[in-house]
């Protein structure tokens, strides 16, 4: 990477935020094409403890980053950092990624493909994998249950919002939950 080149960053969320300070904090300096879909969204602490948007808001450092320098234009006023949203005009987008020498792709996960699961004498114990993601039960499979990123348990926040509840602490909470 160089100061010449012109680097791309899908998305507007954690990852992104994070992909975003690190490219344009680097000593290199490229300059900074951000494409998005939905404005930046944060955390939000309420006073009964819960939190809104608790896994698709901003927190901690990237949510400071983000209204400090973000928020506040202050890599846009440099000339360092564009931000189109992509709901705008596909011409806008288009136009955009053909500045772009590389793309970073920082929106959402999704699960790679799960290896097939066979008894042992070689037939599929099940051809597709389905878990409850209340109680983490691999749906068709007694007794066995999936947890972690590729089986998230779905939450819904206090304005009603339904998420993937992601993170190491979440994942642990939910097994705790679920298994003792």
């Amino acid at each position: 990477m160089t100061s010449s080149d012109v680097i791309g960053v899908v998305g507007s969320s954690h990852s992104a935020v994070l992909c975003l300070r690190n490219l344009l904090e680097s000593k290199v300096s490229p300059r900074v094409i951000n494409l998005y879909r939905s404005p930046l969204l944060y955390a939000v602490h309420l006073p009964d403890g819960r939190i809104m948007h608790d896994n698709t808001g901003l927190k901690g450092i990237a949510a400071d980053w983000a209204r400090e320098r973000l928020e506040a234009g202050v890599f846009e006023r440099a000339g360092r950092l564009e931000r189109v949203c992509i709901k705008d005009s596909p011409e806008t987008v288009v136009q955009a990624l053909d500045r772009c020498s590389a793309v970073v792709h920082a929106v959402g996960f999704s699960r790679n493909p799960l290896p097939a699961i066979v008894r042992e004498d070689g037939t599929p114990l099940m051809h597709q994998v389905v878990h409850d993601t209340k109680s983490g039960h691999i749906v068709g499979a007694q007794g066995i249950r999936g947890f972690g990123i590729a089986f998230p348990e779905t939450v819904v926040d206090p304005s009603g919002h339904a998420s993937s509840n992601v993170g190491l602490w979440k994942f642990m909470r939910y097994i705790r939950e679920q298994l003792l």
